[in-house]
């Protein structure tokens, strides 16, 4: 009798683990990409995905988008990576990458990643000699009282006053 119920139970056990379907994991992988610079989402910048296989340096594109509106989402199989990086580029604003680890990733859940940069700035400066003397370090553009430098040559130590 013992025999005979245990081999139900296998024959049943059998059937639901057959009948089970079973597809690959997937992972899902979304957020908001933000300007800090002037408050708002950052329109039309390259959002690129890497995976890192375990055990390697090498990195290998998943995905790249072009997001209209800030946000971002990519979905892709779970496979045996170690890491996964995001690399967000716009001209005149600073890249972002940031790396995120196989661990925090959830099978068949999404993942939340909101990242935010700022833009770029540039200023101009302009150096006013007030004082040129004859064995001055700055090389001079007119010879006058008040000359603009340029820096091709510049010792900063010396040069003590605006």
């Amino acid at each position: 009798m013992f025999v005979k119920n245990l081999l139900f139970f296998l024959f049943i056990l059998l059937i639901l683990v057959a009948s089970c379907k079973k597809g690959p994991a997937k992972f899902s992988l979304t957020g908001t990409i933000s300007d800090e610079t002037f408050s708002t989402t950052l329109n039309n910048c390259n959002i690129s995905l890497y995976k890192y296989a375990v055990g390697s340096a090498q990195k290998t594109l998943i995905s790249t988008i072009t997001s209209y509106n800030g946000s971002y989402k990519f979905d892709f199989d779970r496979d045996k990576s170690e890491k996964y990086e995001l690399v967000v580029l716009k001209e005149n604003y600073f890249d972002i990458s940031k790396v995120i680890y196989f661990s925090e990733f959830t099978a068949n859940e999404t993942l939340q990643k909101d990242y935010s940069t700022t833009a770029k700035a540039w200023a101009k400066l302009t150096f006013i000699n007030q004082n040129p003397l004859i064995d001055d370090p700055w090389i001079l553009d007119k010879p006058s009282a008040k000359q603009l430098v340029t820096t091709r040559i510049c010792r900063i130590s010396k040069f003590t006053q605006l």
